[in-house]
């Protein structure tokens, strides 16, 4: 993989390693400032361009650092390594009110300049948020894996729950 890379980049690498934790892609960082994504076998592609095209634009203009893809090609997307200490959900309910806080500011701010962020030329539907008529929990899936039982039935309550509001209705609160 690292020699793809370099052959498909120009960068030479003085340490790489594969971080195994990607859902859909086998994951390699190099010298502790670059992450490549190599899609695994059989996994969904769809909209892949138009996908990595949105995230590059709304990289520009989201409060948080979100992948910047730098390198795409057939074979895998490169984007500069983001600085910082993943928060799972599992950690969140150990922090200090004045961090959760803090965590849900952030979190706030990023979902209102995300559902806020107009893109034309996004054509597709990501999947995160049901369409009308859909069932709501079925995305579910996606992160029952860093959930306990009581935090997937709030979830799922939650995502039915917005299924109910129908559509237009879950953007129009301000932030």
């Amino acid at each position: 993989m690292v020699a793809s890379i370099a052959r498909a980049t120009g960068l030479a690498f003085h340490k790489s390693r594969v971080v195994d934790n990607g859902a859909y892609n086998v994951v390699v960082e190099a010298d502790d400032e670059w992450i490549f994504r190599f899609p695994r076998p059989g996994s969904p592609r769809d909209n892949a361009q138009e996908r990595l095209r949105f995230l590059a634009s709304f990289a520009k203009v989201s409060p948080l650092a979100v992948p910047d893809p730098i390198y795409v090609t057939d074979d895998f997307v490169g984007y500069r390594k983001i600085v910082g200490t993943p928060l799972y959900p599992t950690q969140i309910a150990r922090l200090p009110n004045d961090r959760k806080r803090r965590v849900a500011k952030q979190l706030g701010g990023f979902l209102a300049a995300l559902h806020h962020y107009e893109d034309k030329a996004i054509t597709f539907q990501t999947g995160w948020i049901p369409t009308p008529g859909a069932d709501p929990t079925g995305d579910l899936c996606v992160f029952a894996q860093f959930l306990d039982a009581s935090e997937c039935r709030k979830l799922e309550a939650n995502l039915r729950a917005m299924g109910e509001l129908g559509e237009g209705v879950l953007f129009s609160a301000p932030w």
